[in-house]
């Protein structure tokens, strides 16, 4: 197998070859690097250890010893520490540094009546982005001055076709709250059914 050795305290989230498992979740830094000779004169039984614990072969340990492997240890602050031969190392993390911007994402809502309260539609943008992309944004309302002027008419007819093009009306809770309760009822029912079936021996009891 491919040698694949991160510099030592390098640290991110490393991708390891089965059966060893590096959570997806967690940082990881590289706090040692050492062969397995090394790891004989401190006293530790790497075959035994390492691959043997983790149901590899003798033979896959000695095809590593051979390839000069280096046993990494990778420590977290949150599970145990990783003991884990460079040939089971499918990636670790890049070292070059990642580029990030403030980034600022604007939706125009054309014209629309001053009295329109806006705190429903920016909360469900914020769980939309969230749920999207996993950053919780600070969502905020801007308003430019508009030369245009609206008649009480032209206002009544506009707000028909606004009023009739909305589509989402309740918060997520509230919709999940709604569901809970259907679901309940629907259990409730089927419990009330499945009796009645037994009572009159159609399904065994």
């Amino acid at each position: 197998m491919a040698r694949m050795t991160p510099p030592l305290l390098t640290k991110g989230r490393y991708t390891l070859v089965n059966p060893f498992v590096a959570e997806d979740t967690v940082l990881y830094t590289c706090t040692a690097l050492r062969t397995f000779a090394e790891c004989e004169v401190a006293g530790e039984n790497v075959l035994q250890d390492v691959y043997l614990k983790h149901n590899l072969t003798e033979r896959e340990y000695n095809r590593d010893l051979d390839a000069g492997a280096l046993l990494v240890t990778l420590m977290s602050e949150t599970q145990p520490p990783i003991f884990v031969p460079d040939t089971y190392i499918e990636s670790y993390p890049n070292l070059s540094d990642v580029v990030y911007n403030h980034v600022v994402l604007t939706v125009s809502l054309g014209s629309v009546p001053d009295f329109l309260n806006f705190d429903f539609l920016k909360a469900q943008m914020a769980a939309l982005v969230s749920d999207v992309i996993g950053v919780t944004p600070e969502v905020k309302l801007a308003r430019a001055i508009s030369s245009g002027i609206v008649t009480p008419e032209q206002h009544e007819a506009m707000e028909v076709g606004r009023q009739a093009a909305i589509k989402l009306r309740t918060t997520d809770r509230a919709k999940n709250v709604e569901l809970q309760n259907k679901c309940t009822r629907l259990e409730e029912q089927n419990k009330i059914l499945v009796e009645l079936l037994q009572q009159h021996d159609i399904i065994p009891m």
